[in-house]
């Protein structure tokens, strides 16, 4: 049982099962026994490295998420980075300069930020 307002990491060897038990609280598979019960406000946040793809390389971190969320000041953008530790410097390079972890907070502050 997951009770609500709850956050949950899975880690596991490869084959261990953690996609198929995502997609099962998804909803994109049915279980073979048991019982699958979502609430009707769940919402389940996904990140893989396919988020990290979507990235446009040429762009700052700023830039970015000015282009994905216009409708936000920049003050929000900045502390949504900073909130993840991507410092104001680093909010300004191109993100394809980034280290793959940097890379990896962007994306996962676009994710957030599209709730």
């Amino acid at each position: 049982m997951i009770f609500v307002n709850c956050f949950l990491t899975q880690v596991g060897e490869n084959g261990a099962g953690k996609t198929t038990l995502l997609r099962l609280l998804l909803g994109d598979l049915e279980p073979t026994s048991g019982l699958r019960h979502a609430h009707r406000s769940l919402r389940i946040g996904y990140f893989s490295q396919h988020h990290v793809d979507q990235l446009d390389l040429k762009l700052s971190s700023l830039e970015f998420l000015m282009r994905k969320f216009p409708n936000q000041t920049e003050q929000v953008y900045r502390s949504q980075l900073a909130n993840f530790n991507i410092t104001e410097m680093l909010a300004l390079q191109p993100i394809g300069s980034l280290s793959g972890g940097q890379k990896s907070r962007v994306a996962f502050v676009a994710m957030c930020m599209s709730k």
